[in-house]
């Protein structure tokens, strides 16, 4: 007998028992797509259709149960099938398992996680590489470290607690098109200009990170309570007073750059 599975999609499906809601009150609307029309469908055993309108005559309304996250229907069973495939729960609470397109997901995935690694093994390799991959973290994982605690990493814990953050959430390293451009957007372009001019000296932070120096001991910006300087001073750098700051620290680490270059 040849069977179609599918597969449940939220907790509540995984569960031992899961009921799926068969419009048998009659109160379960579609959109039919033969006559793009919306209608009442309700799950029948002894009917020919899933339509409430072309049903005739007394309805066996069986339960369709879910077990443990699986529910596997005859393939001949048409009608059961027309059902599923229609209700409103379909795609959200369950879904057709489809080998073709299992694969295809879980290669897109395998995928976009080498694209990410690769990008963040490629910037370790770099000029400051180290640094930037810090910056990197302090952006990702706000929540999970406090910028103390990754400063005290080596570049290989940053660089693998990346790779395990990817893994988690991909999309948080990608564009909408899923190419990695984690170290292209300007909210990384900014911290990392921050943490690079903290670490070259080019300016320098009170130890209790309430004040942010000029290397010569200038002034340059007070930290409120309760701020991290690094985001509050990207955050700075959005506005028209903070747009000429953080132009004279690129240009700064540019300069830099070019003389360890020689």
């Amino acid at each position: 007998m040849s069977l179609v599975i599918f597969e449940g999609l939220t907790p509540e499906s995984n569960t031992l028992h899961y009921i799926l809601k068969t419009g048998a009150k009659g109160d379960m609307i579609v959109m039919n797509p033969d006559t793009e029309k919306r209608e009442a469908i309700r799950y029948a055993s002894n009917q020919p259709s899933i339509y409430v309108r072309e049903q005739v005559g007394p309805s066996i309304l069986p339960s369709i149960v879910m077990e443990e996250g699986w529910l596997k229907v005859d393939a001949d069973d048409e009608v059961l099938l027309d059902f599923l495939r229609l209700s409103p729960q379909f795609n959200v609470d369950f879904r057709e398992v489809d080998p073709e397109r299992d694969a295809q997901e879980a290669l897109e995935f395998e995928e976009q996680m080498l694209s990410v690694k690769s990008a963040i093994l490629t910037k370790s390799q770099e000029k400051y590489g180290d640094v930037s991959l810090a910056s990197l973290l302090v952006m990702k994982s706000k929540k999970a470290f406090r910028p103390d605690q990754i400063d005290a990493m080596g570049p290989s814990q940053v660089r693998q607690i990346l790779y395990n953050l990817a893994e988690n959430d991909p999309e948080d390293f990608l564009d909408k098109k899923g190419k990695v451009n984690c170290f292209d957007n300007n909210d990384f372009v900014r911290n990392d200009i921050v943490i690079r001019s903290v670490h070259a000296g080019i300016i320098t932070v009170a130890p209790t990170g309430r004040e942010i120096f000029w290397g010569n001991g200038e002034d340059l910006l007070d930290v409120p309570v309760g701020k991290n300087y690094r985001t509050y001073l990207a955050d700075f750098f959005l506005s028209s007073d903070g747009e000429k700051v953080m132009e004279t620290l690129a240009q700064e680490l540019e300069k830099m750059d070019k003389k360890k270059k020689k």
